[in-house]
């Protein structure tokens, strides 16, 4: 269940282990990359995740070993372990892969990469499965679970006027901010998120930071027109 993934997630940041990367796929995800790289994943898992760690050999080991009693409280249903280097670039291939996998199903996508507390991953999964049903719309959600951060892909093809219609984000970054997120984790705001700044600030905060931004830039010439509304 997607719940205990998330669950897993949260006692693993808290556990006093800390991976050097945990990253998360929902059950589009996985099937998405499977098909592109035939893989033999369990399709039928509701996620994924992707555990590494870093460190001595010795140091490594132990980790690995409370990473797996920690993980095996939530009942996974596979626990994979990488023992060469090969089959850690096997699932690391995987993972880079998930972009272009995505351009199989639908040529274009809309990204969000929205934060959400590590708690509140299965409202958000919940609220972005609500939004596909609600516009019919392809939606694949993977990222950093390790932080909270999650890449939203609302597919779509670009010159079919009445899919690109329905590829709402607008509901998608509200429930972001309603859940105690942010609306952008990595990208930044720039011109494509500007017109939401509102969602997350206050007219004042705005305030503050464009007069914050004046100080340095009295004449407006580093990036002009971008992220104030």
């Amino acid at each position: 269940m997607i719940d205990n993934a998330a669950a897993a997630v949260s006692k693993i940041i808290t556990s006093g282990v800390t991976p050097s990367t945990l990253e998360f796929m929902d059950q589009a995800c996985i099937r998405c990359v499977d098909q592109a790289l035939d893989l033999g994943w369990p399709t039928d898992a509701e996620a994924l995740l992707l555990i590494e760690v870093d460190g001595r050999l010795d140091q490594v080991d132990v980790e690995i070993q409370e990473l797996a009693g920690i993980i095996a409280a939530f009942s996974p249903q596979q626990v994979t372990v990488a023992q060469t280097a090969e089959e850690v670039d096997s699932l690391w291939r995987a993972r880079r892969s998930m972009g272009p996998a995505l351009a199989n199903i639908r040529p274009g996508k809309i990204n969000e990469d929205v934060v959400v507390p590590i708690s509140s991953i299965p409202d958000m999964i919940r609220a972005v499965e609500a939004v596909k049903s609600r516009y019919q719309v392809n939606i694949l959600t993977f990222g950093h679970a390790g932080d909270g951060n999650l890449h939203v892909n609302v597919l779509l093809d670009w010159n079919d006027p009445d899919e690109t219609a329905r590829a709402h984000v607008d509901d998608i970054r509200k429930q972001v901010i309603a859940l105690g997120g942010t609306s952008s984790g990595e990208h930044g705001v720039g011109i494509t998120k500007s017109a939401y700044l509102s969602y997350e600030l206050n007219q004042a905060e705005i305030d503050i930071q464009k007069r914050i931004k004046l100080t340095f830039d009295p004449n407006n010439i580093l990036n002009p027109g971008k992220i104030f509304p």
